[in-house]
């Protein structure tokens, strides 16, 4: 089995988005290594934006044969497919190193909108490029596995 490395791309947006109400809007979290910041199967409303160190994105966590899909790194966005989409989260996030990721929490986003409408489509872009980079993150694997 392959192991993945995402790369994050690079984003002023977190920054941007603290300077406007770091007090209320998104939350610093600091979990070490083996800390899940989210589970499979929990509700999706909040999104992560990971600063420094590195998080895997895991199948099955709970059972035996769980696997790694991909070990994101500083840049990267967690949580996105499942925040797009409202369902529950269909994987867990576990840190593999202490990590210092940012966490906004869609109620928070939602009031952003009234008062910053242009952020808030800031980070829908945000999310859909990196939606589309892992699709054809995943689209390239499977072409080399064919």
């Amino acid at each position: 089995m392959h192991e993945i490395e995402c790369a994050g791309r690079q984003s002023s947006f977190v920054d941007h988005f603290g300077e406007q109400d770091p007090s209320s809007r998104c939350f610093h979290i600091d979990p070490v290594a083996g800390e899940v910041v989210f589970g499979d199967g929990e509700p999706s409303d909040e999104l992560y934006f990971l600063l420094s160190g590195r998080v895997s994105i895991v199948h099955g966590a709970a059972r035996p044969e769980a696997f790694r899909i991909v070990t994101l790194l500083p840049g990267n966005i967690l949580g996105n497919v499942a925040f797009a989409d409202s369902l529950p989260r269909t994987a867990s996030a576990i840190c593999d190193e202490p990590s210092d990721l940012v966490r906004l929490r869609r109620s928070a986003l939602e009031a952003l909108g009234r008062d910053h409408p242009e952020l808030v489509t800031r980070v829908y872009v945000e999310l859909a490029a990196d939606i589309a980079s892992r699709l054809r993150a995943t689209d390239e694997l499977v072409r080399e596995r064919a």
